[in-house]
């Protein structure tokens, strides 16, 4: 980012198209839900559990 912080993304590609998604604090939550798996995802330099 042009303030010196990096994106987190999720890549998904199909055969035409490329899907980044921005990981943060919601979609972790969301992802941890849809799969009943919790993920350790470090986002701003913080763990998060």
């Amino acid at each position: 980012m042009p303030n010196g912080k990096f994106l987190r993304c999720l890549e998904v590609r199909t055969l035409d198209t490329v899907y980044l998604f921005k990981i943060d604090e919601e979609m972790v939550e969301i992802l941890e839900e849809a799969t009943d798996s919790e993920f350790d995802i470090d986002i701003d330099g913080e763990e998060v559990e």
